[in-house]
């Protein structure tokens, strides 16, 4: 039982750290999109 409950813990743990950078990444990528469509437009 032990080990179940550690493997399940651990899956958790890392589906959460997952989801977490995943959403950082999109929403740093987001910013960087934002301020390279700013520049673009203004270099036009």
């Amino acid at each position: 039982m032990r080990k179940k409950v550690v493997v399940v813990v651990v899956v958790v743990v890392v589906v959460v750290v997952v989801v977490v950078v995943v959403a950082v990444t999109e929403a740093v990528m987001g910013e960087v999109t934002e301020v390279v469509m700013a520049v673009a437009t203004a270099a036009v």
